[in-house]
């Protein structure tokens, strides 16, 4: 496909996507659900710009494709639930084609879940990284979610979601009577099998990256550290909430805005990584991040034993108002007495534990200035400066050249690797 014409393409499946997230926001606006609503359709929006934008650029990759194709199959399902329970349930009568979308949001959400799940498997270069098994795994699950999808779409009795006050608004019109059980151990087992597969696709991605170049793992790196993030954002988001009360407007920022910001962050590490990769240097923000994020943790640590172990003694000796302004100004004071060191220390075990080999070269460099200061012969800081390139670049070969007054340049020494 064009450039052109891909572009095109993109740009029109964005706009439909858009459109539709923006009828499903409008319909659910006075629903008890907005909020879900406004985050699943945040969430779809820019993943469909991000999928339009390396589809525009990478036409060749389908991972573009793939991210609108997600945006696209949950979008359009989502709101062809909101439009069945507005016309069914909230305003009978008032939209045509009610239970025509009821239909539609029964099954239409499922190959969008299929189609972000291959984007993770397929990341960054839209091929399977092991292709001998990849290939045949990547048909077995789009043929099961094909299989699961059919199955959903026929399966007779309520259709789930399209409820109102827990109420069901519409029955499957196309359902088979009569093969509900059938279709339902068909769609156990193909849901089954897809579960299955997916976490073979996770174990060739993880085997891939050992086999991966080293643009590829950047790439990688940027996607796993955002799924990294939102992992500990929701699991930060459950403790939090529960010392929080729903009123409260820290409640609201814990349990709302922070989980939508994490979700947020896949769709646009995806797009970094294809389009802007080499702009950015994906091991120096998970660097600082680790360090960082064990310093806050060791700093809370430090603030909490200081109000309520040392404070408690305190409070003992000597009761008042007075004690517990002391008690915090002391925690306080100590926490920024510990800030620098306790961060030089943190990098320090990070870099020997995680980055070893830009550990050593750092070391390496800095023993070898520290050497050059006392050195004058210059045959042994040849052979030194040799002996610390080959150890921290690690190149095939390393020759050094001096310029001599009266003669041409030529190789003093050359060690290979």
């Amino acid at each position: 496909m064009k450039s052109r014409t891909a572009g095109r393409l993109a740009s029109l499946l964005v706009a439909i996507n858009a459109a539709a997230i923006t009828l499903m926001v409008a319909l659910a606006w006075n629903g008890p659900s907005l909020s879900g609503i406004l985050v699943i359709g945040l969430w779809l929006l820019v993943t469909s710009l991000v999928g339009g934008a390396v589809a525009a650029r990478r036409s060749s990759n389908p991972i573009g494709w793939l991210l609108l194709g997600t945006g696209l199959s949950i979008g359009l399902g989502l709101f062809a639930q909101e439009y069945a329970v507005f016309s069914l349930g909230e305003r009978p009568g008032s939209l045509p084609l009610g239970r025509a979308m009821a239909w539609l949001s029964s099954w239409l959400t499922l190959p969008g879940f299929l189609a972000f799940a291959l984007v993770l498997i397929l990341f960054p270069s839209g091929r399977p990284p092991l292709r001998r098994w990849g290939r045949p795994l990547v048909r077995a699950a789009i043929t099961l979610s094909a299989i699961q999808t059919l199955a959903l779409a026929l399966t007779p009795g309520p259709i789930d979601g399209v409820a109102l006050d827990g109420v069901a608004l519409a029955d499957n019109p196309l359902g088979l009577q009569g093969a509900e059980p059938g279709l339902e151990s068909v769609f156990t087992i193909s849901g089954t099998l897809l579960v299955f597969l997916a976490l073979l696709g996770v174990v060739s991605r993880l085997v891939g990256f050992r086999t991966a170049s080293t643009e590829e793992r950047q790439q990688i790196k940027w996607v796993v550290s955002a799924i990294g993030l939102l992992l500990v954002t929701f699991f930060g988001n459950i403790v939090g909430s529960s010392f929080l009360k729903e009123n409260d407007a820290a409640y609201d920022v814990v349990a709302f805005f922070i989980p939508m910001v994490a979700v947020l962050l896949i769709p646009v590490a995806i797009g970094i990584a294809i389009l802007k990769h080499r702009l950015y240097d994906i091991d120096l923000l998970i660097n600082r991040a680790l360090v960082y994020g064990s310093l806050t943790g060791v700093l809370i640590l430090v603030y909490i034993a200081g109000i309520f172990g040392a404070g408690g003694l305190l409070r003992e000796v000597t009761p008042g108002q007075e004690s517990n302004s002391l008690v915090v100004a002391a925690s306080t004071l100590a926490v920024a007495a510990a800030f620098q060191p306790a961060r030089g220390r943190l990098q320090t075990f990070i870099d020997r534990r995680f980055y070893r080999a830009k550990y050593d070269a750092s070391k390496t460099l800095e023993d070898f200035s520290a050497r050059l200061r006392n050195e004058v012969d210059l045959d042994a800081s040849t052979a030194d400066l040799l002996t610390v390139i080959r150890v921290t670049l690690q190149p095939k070969h390393a020759s050094l050249w001096l310029q001599h007054p009266s003669s041409r340049p030529k190789p003093v020494t050359s060690r290979e690797r």
